[in-house]
């Protein structure tokens, strides 16, 4: 029986980020957790706290499940028996092949629809309404719920191919993960030198961030072209002298340079294959593996 507008199954620091943020707008909010006592901040301001995720998910037409992990998901519906009447929107990390799968048990499980996302942005922004979230899945689902999705922020439907959240999520992080690694490679080699860290990341992140993403826009291009001449940034030659003087200098300081050897190793191999005079952008290449490129 439906008694609220919306069911948040998780609360975690993003499961409860969106849940205050559906409450902050005035809807009746059910929420579960495996842990009962996370639900209690929530309770207090105005959130039902469900016993079981089965009751939980049927309390609301529309549920979005937070999680920590794929295996967790599976695992809750594995209790339940029926969703019938419910729009399922998972919003927890998973593979294109996970999403794919859990599709198929929440539509088993007789739900009205499945839409899987990924939220591009940190709970406080989500909080406030200000997150920007991707979904996949029919883009009547999405249609239809597109006014409850939009409090949590900017609600993009990307595909009818329910994967379609996952591929893009799992780019998205590969590219988060990489730029934290090799801030923090930075950080280790500023310390050892006897720098200030935080003066250091004052003076050159804001600029080097701006010019950052223009630039990452301009490889985007080439890429998708795979056009990687004329050199209008740099040449893998060039790049390679930088990043061995990089290498060399952290390694005088007895700091690891596990990050950036992979990229070091590949801009090596595209020198020995004898495209070290074109752009940066053409390492791609050596990072697809063409008996498996599907043309996604």
């Amino acid at each position: 029986m439906t008694v609220s507008t919306v069911s948040i199954l998780g609360l975690g620091t993003m499961g409860t980020a969106i849940a205050d943020a559906f409450l902050q707008k005035g809807h009746t909010v059910t929420v579960w957790n495996r842990t009962e006592k996370k639900a209690g901040p929530l309770a207090e301001k105005g959130a039902l706290a469900s016993k079981c995720p089965e009751s939980c998910m049927r309390s609301s037409s529309l549920t979005i499940i937070a999680l920590l992990s794929d295996d967790i998901v599976r695992k809750v519906l594995s209790t339940c028996s029926n969703l019938a009447g419910c729009t399922i929107v998972n919003l927890t990390g998973s593979t294109p092949g996970q999403a794919k799968a859990t599709s198929q048990i929440v539509h088993d499980l007789g739900a009205s629809g499945y839409l899987h996302g990924f939220i591009g942005g940190f709970p406080e922004a989500v909080r406030a309404g200000a997150g920007t979230v991707f979904y996949s899945g029919p883009q009547k689902i999405f249609d239809t719920h597109q006014a409850m999705l939009k409090v949590l922020g900017d609600a993009r439907w990307l595909s009818d191919q329910v994967q379609q959240a996952s591929y893009i999520d799992n780019a998205t992080l590969m590219m988060i993960v990489g730029t934290c690694g090799g801030f923090l490679q930075a950080m280790a080699l500023v310390r050892a030198a006897g720098l200030d860290e935080a003066e250091f990341a004052t003076q050159l992140v804001p600029g080097a961030m701006e010019a950052f993403a223009g630039w990452l826009l301009r490889l985007a291009e080439q890429v998708k072209e795979r056009s990687y001449l004329p050199v209008h940034d740099g040449s893998v030659d060039l790049t390679l002298v930088a990043t061995r003087n990089a290498v060399e200098t952290a390694e005088s300081l007895g700091v690891s340079t596990q990050i950036i050897q992979g990229m070091r190793d590949l801009m090596e191999k595209t020198v020995e294959e004898g495209r070290g005079h074109e752009e940066i952008s053409v390492l791609v290449e050596n990072l697809r593996n063409e008996s498996n490129d599907d043309g996604r």
